[in-house]
């Protein structure tokens, strides 16, 4: 009963890390047990060239990790890995909301549904303006009337 309420509690979080050493996988995870996360899913080590250097480094390993977690400590955590020296760079978010196909169709009943595409654009031509012919007197006009 106590397990269940603590699964209500967590929210599930992704992870993605940058890592100087291959070490500092064993450092990220031993911070989520810090925590009392519970991981779901990692993933292996890749070893990456840096499009720039990062602390110094040229290459890196990167990996990420989907994980539940208390909300309250994610501080804790984002400040372990702060001050880790293996952990280069590190992004924490929160994946969006599955929603079922039934939850979907039980949502959309009684409001109207936005169509995928929302309008096709018409290529209208655009037609140059016929020039107006102007008689020499109307021509005089307009010259006075610019010229005032």
């Amino acid at each position: 009963m106590a397990d269940e309420l603590e699964l209500k509690d967590k929210k599930e979080y992704e992870m993605s890390f940058v890592l100087a050493s291959e070490d500092g996988a064993t450092d990220v995870l031993s911070a989520l047990t810090a925590i009392g996360a519970e991981v779901v899913t990692k993933s292996s080590l890749n070893s990456i060239k840096l499009a720039y250097p990062i602390k110094k480094h040229e290459s890196a390993y990167f990996g990420f990790c989907i994980f539940k977690a208390d909300p309250s400590s994610i501080k804790q955590l984002k400040d372990a890995l702060a001050l880790n020296a293996n952990v280069l760079r590190s992004l924490l978010i929160t994946p969006p909301v599955k929603i079922s196909a039934r939850e979907d169709r039980r949502l959309g009943e009684g409001r109207e549904r936005r169509p995928a595409v929302v309008s096709k654009l018409e290529v209208v031509e655009a037609k140059p303006a016929e020039p107006q012919i102007l008689s020499n007197e109307g021509l005089e006009k307009k010259l006075e009337e610019i010229l005032k």
